[in-house]
């Protein structure tokens, strides 16, 4: 998504605007340095999606050399086709792991709310990172 060749002319000045943003919010922020490795936690939607194509497309202009690794944790429930996220994820040229968890196994569905589900999900995620030395 992150190659200006596949978009058509509204969706390439939306992108470039996100990433301008996006551009101007890490150096104003110094969130990446030189040598970082990051993993993006994709669920599948366009907002993670999004965020994955602007850190990607960031790379290949930033002056700093850095890593990315997509992630999606997958919970058990109902989500994404995983064959065409795995696709996606391929197309783009970009490490990709799939946690599958089993956080709902034991789980009784009328516990289950978003704040649980996000939890488990940060939770599978950052174990991930900092097992892999991701930041």
């Amino acid at each position: 998504m992150y190659g200006a060749g596949d978009m058509d002319k509204n969706t390439f000045r939306l992108f470039d605007a996100i990433s301008r943003r996006a551009g101007k919010a890490i150096v104003d922020y110094g969130m990446i340095e030189n040598g970082d490795r990051i993993v993006v936690g994709v669920s599948g939607g366009k907002d993670s999606l999004t965020l994955l194509s602007v850190l990607l497309h960031r790379r290949t202009i930033a002056p700093v050399d850095f890593d990315i690794m997509a992630m999606h944790v997958d919970n058990g429930l109902p989500g994404p086709d995983l064959e065409k996220l795995e696709a996606h994820f391929r197309s783009l040229d970009v490490p990709y792991h799939i946690e599958r968890t089993e956080t709902f196994r034991d789980q009784a569905i009328k516990e289950l709310n978003c704040f649980w589900c996000s939890w488990n999900r940060r939770k599978a995620l950052f174990k991930f990172a900092n097992e892999s030395g991701f930041r």
